[in-house]
């Protein structure tokens, strides 16, 4: 049970009471429940989605996924590091590397996967829902 105004002053602290406290809740969460699976996060686009949409440009919607990569790997380090127990699924191998190599993909033939810079579209979700599914069931 969190303390709701100790919550909102996690914003004031420096960056490593930050991590201190966000590492003491994530140990509290993790450790009330038999199974946690943590969804590692969605590869953010660098295109504005909407705008690219607009101009009828959605073609161009990739990028080089090195640069998701580097972006991301910090947090998925932190994650392995401090809670190896838990298990993660990562939806970037859905965008990332796997459509186009070395590109992250916001769009593949008419299917357009973002709404905006990090929302997935229906489409996006259509992506990997049946193996998040099942990746759940059977953790």
């Amino acid at each position: 049970n969190f303390d709701d105004q100790k919550y909102l002053e996690v914003g004031l602290l420096d960056d490593n009471k930050k991590i201190s406290e966000f590492e003491n809740r994530l140990s509290i969460i993790f450790s009330s429940f038999k199974n946690v699976i943590v969804v590692l996060p969605i590869p953010s686009s660098i295109n504005n989605v909407p705008k690219s949409i607009y101009q009828n440009e959605v073609s161009s919607l990739y990028y080089d996924s090195n640069i998701w990569h580097q972006r991301v790997q910090s947090t998925i380090v932190f994650y392995k590091k401090y809670f190896p127990q838990v298990k993660y699924f990562n939806i970037s191998d859905y965008f990332c590397d796997s459509i186009k190599n070395n590109l992250c993909v916001q769009t593949l033939n008419n299917d357009i996967f973002y709404v905006d810079d990090n929302h997935l579209s229906f489409e996006g979700v259509r992506l990997f829902i049946d193996d998040l599914v099942d990746f759940v069931k059977n953790s």
